[in-house]
Order: structure tokens, then sequence, then C-alpha cells
């Protein structure tokens, strides 16, 4: 099963962090956050590759999350 283009990007990103040296947990922090934003991307718009993510896809995901009460 091949990883969606946002997983990779997820990865790298991770990957990129862990070379600068933050903590285990910090690691494990930004991984979780960036794989519900990607899940909600999927899930509400149908986007599954971090070049079609606009700023309205942000937007959309912090009301979300407000509403939610979790910010």
């Amino acid at each position: 099963m091949a990883l969606s283009p946002f997983l990779v990007e997820i990865a790298r990103y991770i990957l990129d962090c862990s070379a600068k040296g933050l903590s285990k947990k910090t690691l494990s922090s930004y991984e979780q956050t960036l794989k519900l934003f990607a899940r909600y991307l999927e899930d509400i718009f149908e986007v599954n590759d971090v070049k079609s993510v606009t700023g309205e896809h942000v937007k959309a995901y912090i009301r979300s999350i407000e509403e939610r009460g979790q910010v």
C-alpha cells in the first residue's frame, strides 16, 4: 500500500525536524497534528496533495477545531 503524497511530505518534515534535534515528544505532537489536518483535508475537501492546500483550507480547519472547542 503506497503512502499518500501528503503523508510522504509529513514524513519528510518530521525527518527534517528530527535532524534539527527536536524532542521525541515534540516530533510526535507535530506528526499527530499534521496527520489530523491531512485527514480533515481528505475527508472534507478531497485534497491529498500538499500543493493543493490553500489558505482557505487552513482557515476552514481552524474554524472546525475552534467549533469543537479544541483551541
